[in-house]
């Protein structure tokens, strides 16, 4: 169901929504830096098993974004991004159940790297979701400041999660990391709950082969420089630990 709204009416659900993929985002963006450092350092893998940890949930984003394009083309932007903050809340409870497998160090692998795909694709279903719900909100004309709350969104997230995230694992540990990553989803899902959703448009889907085609080049650029930032993330916090420095949280 959708509703006719002022521009000021629209952009204030935007910020809100905004406010919602921060919180929520937040899960992603607090075990970015730890769980390298869970991995080694309290079950005893090496450095490889640490960096596919990491990695996988970026893995499980990029094969589920085809997934998360039809969902959000048949049942709309709200219905995604909801149940891509569900998922958010459902890895953190996951992960968690890590923790309490941590004397048999093969289960809680598998637990956390289960918990870690379960986040790509909540990861998926959040972001295009609320992209194309807040598109339909907005208007075509609106794209690129939807786009740009997307990712002040996103990147907030990590500028504030990764600091936060280490500093909450330090001091507590993995467990109270975990449920908090469990609940700032749901904190999410509360601010959008009132919001109705926008009815998806029909029409003819397009192949995601022949939109990869027409963004091939581009998308290319962005995976390029993503490696960097994802190497970086993964592994700074463990080569502070290594080396005996302090404020990796503020590096």
């Amino acid at each position: 169901m959708s509703e006719v709204l002022s521009f000021s009416q629209a952009y204030r659900r935007l910020l809100a929504k905004t406010a919602a993929l921060f919180l929520s985002y937040l899960a992603v963006a607090m075990t970015l830096p730890v769980t390298s450092i869970y991995v080694i350092d309290r079950l005893h893998y090496g450095n490889a098993l640490g960096g596919l940890a990491v990695g996988i949930t970026f893995f499980s984003t990029i094969l589920t974004r085809g997934h998360a394009g039809r969902l959000c083309d048949q049942q709309g932007g709200k219905a995604c991004m909801r149940r891509g903050l569900c998922l958010y809340a459902l890895a953190g409870v996951v992960c968690l159940a890590s923790y309490f497998l941590a004397n048999q160090p093969a289960l809680a692998l598998g637990a956390l790297l289960a918990g870690r795909l379960l986040l790509g694709l909540g990861e998926s279903l959040a972001i295009v979701g609320m992209s194309a719900w807040s598109i339909g909100l907005m208007g075509p004309a609106h794209s690129g400041k939807v786009m740009s709350l997307v990712g002040m969104g996103m990147y907030g997230a990590f500028a504030a999660g990764g600091p936060l995230g280490l500093l909450l694992f330090q001091q507590t540990g993995f467990r109270p990391l975990m449920l908090v990553c469990a609940l700032l989803p749901l904190a999410g899902l509360l601010l959008i709950r009132s919001f109705p959703g926008i009815r998806p448009h029909a029409g003819q889907r397009e192949s995601f082969l022949r939109i990869l085609g027409r963004i091939g080049k581009p998308g290319a650029a962005v995976f390029l420089q993503g490696v960097g930032f994802a190497g970086l993330g993964a592994f700074f916090a463990l080569y502070f630990s290594s080396r005996g420095w302090a404020w990796a949280a503020s590096a």
